[in-house]
């Protein structure tokens, strides 16, 4: 779409949301007061008015507004909808001059049983038939919410347990058999659909009631697997190429880092004054080369530094999963956030260095000093990356602390011991001081050569490692932005408990792994399953096999609590399943045991279903 169109597009939307006073403040945020919660909220609508969809489905759109910002909402979602867009909300006491605007609406009873679907002007109508009429003065949505909570005894003589009967008789629906005991003598002329309760039960059996029950889960499976095959599958949509979201991303993020100048002010006054303070206290020793003020400096700088880096993706999960699921690329996202921040780490050394190599005054040159601090910088931004998508926020914060300081603590203990000296080569606090105290030595010649060959001995440094430092503490940062984007795209996963007993919990994750290719021409679907563990399993599967046809692999691995692990392969296609239902139930049973029952741990369980091209389904464990 031409800017020119996109900009005609906004500026209507905002005309008609009533946002023109507003159009240039910030939205805000819980620690940054910005627009009412009022316009925030038309904010939210506007924005999903913009991308011009077909259906718009809002929940409670007018609670927390006045009258008069609902009603011009409500206006310009009218609109909307005599422009052809499907407009479905959830609302709560509408007013009368709202409740007018809309053309059809659902009243529920608790539970979710339908009291009345259909026009809004013939409501008055069907409850006057049912002998309930609308006292003077009363608002007609709130006077039937208050019939359906109880609140109000109805003047009709029926009560709020029959509407839903009613309904169902109104519209020759059969009536449940646990809800019979509702019908009263005026609706036995509407009861023809309702079954005899002393008649002779002719229905299936226990399994055909149980295939019926597996049949409806799985018409609802496929259809949510339809429905994440359209949304997943993204290839046929026109989208920006990833260097122009990349562009996109890098000015959005330049324009967050320029507002929030007062909180970059007081990183850079926070390092200024420990630099300061370190370089004061820990003065440079000769039989040392300073290596106690560099232990300081690598636990502060990487505290200070990861806390900081924390907010670049720790803040905007929420934003994130929403744009991705519209076909965002997540590698222009990251790539745009990191590259901003290199701003950041290019500065944050020179802040630092500006303090504590004046006061510290080490032989060094602030060069070879500032080049360390570079990497580490780098290092330990990338490790933040890591911590704030992968944790939340409290846990994030807590582990940039303990970090740095347990690894300096490792990094500083002697080498005698062969396991410390090799877990030591994975700590990046090790390469970063040793890179300090080597930048240091080189500067010491002459007499002094015998001691800083002594020194450097002791510690099991080498003067020719400076570059090597360098380097392990760059492919740190490189490896921990690469793991930080993968669990950025794998982090979407389901986490759900199950109570074994009073006083144990186990916890089980589900992880949709990537994707499945399924049928010949290779179709991609992104499962994912809710609820129930073993009935998702089992009816996911049969959405599978009833949508696509084919063959029906699962493969369980699993383990009784001091045993070893024993794998079990099944393997049915559509037409079997459904000839030997009573087989294939059995054959499942003594793992629905495992499932739902007492959980051996630890469990895993691995399914593979409909491979072309050898994709697993899913990945399941139990921790």
């Amino acid at each position: 779409m031409p800017k020119a169109d996109k900009v005609l597009v906004i500026e209507r939307v905002i005309e008609s949301l009533g946002l023109q006073a507003v159009r240039d403040s910030l939205v805000g945020t819980v620690e940054q007061r910005g627009i009412s919660g009022g316009q925030r909220k038309r904010v939210n609508v506007g924005m999903e008015m913009v991308m011009e969809p077909s259906l718009l489905i809002l929940d409670e759109p007018t609670t927390g507004l006045d009258s008069s910002s609902s009603q011009l909402l409500l206006r310009a979602l009218r609109r909307e909808a005599l422009e052809g867009v499907n407009i479905c909300m959830v609302v709560h006491q509408p007013s009368y001059a709202l409740f007018k605007m809309f053309d059809d609406f659902i009243l529920l009873a608790k539970g979710g049983m339908t009291v009345y679907h259909g026009p809004v002007k013939k409501v008055e109508q069907y409850f006057s038939g049912l002998g309930i009429t609308v006292p003077d003065r009363v608002n007609p949505p709130d006077h039937f919410i208050d019939i359906l909570e109880g609140i109000v005894k109805p003047n009709g003589g029926v009560t709020h347990q029959q509407l839903p009967v009613r309904w169902m008789l109104h519209n020759g629906y059969p009536v449940p058999s646990d809800m019979l005991q509702y019908i009263d003598e005026d609706a036995t002329s509407l009861a023809g659909n309702v079954a005899d309760p002393g008649a002779e039960d002719t229905g299936q059996s226990f399994a055909g009631d149980l295939w019926d029950d597996m049949m409806c889960n799985v018409e609802l499976k496929r259809d949510h697997i339809q429905h994440n095959f359209v949304r997943s599958d993204l290839s046929n949509r026109l989208t920006p190429s990833i260097t122009r979201q990349y562009r996109y991303f890098l000015g959005r993020v330049g324009k967050q880092r320029l507002r929030e100048a007062r909180i970059q002010a007081v990183d850079y006054l926070i390092l200024l004054v420990a630099g300061a303070c370190l370089g004061t206290l820990a003065k440079v020793s000769d039989e040392t080369f300073g290596s106690l003020g560099y232990t300081y400096t690598v636990i502060a700088v990487s505290l200070l530094c990861k806390i900081a880096a924390l907010r670049s993706f720790a803040l905007d999960k929420l934003l994130y999963k929403r744009e991705s699921a519209s076909g965002m690329s997540s590698l222009a996202y990251f790539l745009a956030k990191d590259t901003v921040d290199d701003f950041s780490i290019i500065i944050k050394p020179l802040v630092y260095l500006s303090m504590f190599y004046f006061f510290n005054n080490p032989r060094s040159s602030f060069t070879d000093n500032y080049i360390v601090l570079l990497c580490l910088v780098y290092c330990v931004t990338g490790i933040a990356y890591v911590l704030a998508i992968f944790l939340e926020p409290t846990p994030a914060q807590l582990w940039s602390v303990i970090l740095p300081v347990v690894l300096t603590l490792i990094a500083t203990q002697d080498k005698d011991s062969l396991a410390m000296k090799h877990f030591g080569h994975f700590c990046y606090t090790s390469w970063a001081l040793e890179a300090f105290v080597i930048s240091n030595a080189e500067r010491y010649s002459g007499v002094w050569l015998i001691t800083r060959c002594e020194s450097l001995m002791e510690r099991g440094y080498d003067i020719d490692d400076w570059a090597q430092c360098l380097l392990c503490l760059i492919l740190f940062g490189i490896v921990s932005r690469i793991v930080a984007f993968f669990v950025m795209e794998l982090v979407d996963c389901v986490v759900v408990e199950i109570k074994e007993s009073d006083d144990q919990v186990e916890t089980i994750g589900l992880e949709v792994v990537d994707e499945v290719h399924i049928g010949p021409t290779n179709q991609v679907v992104k499962p994912t399953i809710e609820s129930n563990i073993f009935e998702d399993l089992v009816t996911m599967s049969l959405a599978l096999v009833s949508q696509f046809g084919g063959k029906l692999d699962i493969g369980f691995e699993y383990a009784k609590m001091g045993q070893e692990f024993v794998d079990v392969d099944f393997s049915w296609d559509g037409f079997e399943v459904r000839k030997d239902l009573a087989g294939f139930i059995s054959t499942l049973n003594p793992f629905h045991t495992y499932f739902v029952g007492k959980l051996p741990s630890p469990m895993i369980v691995d399914m593979d279903g409909f491979k072309t091209k050898g994709a697993r389904l899913l990945q399941w464990w139990i921790a």
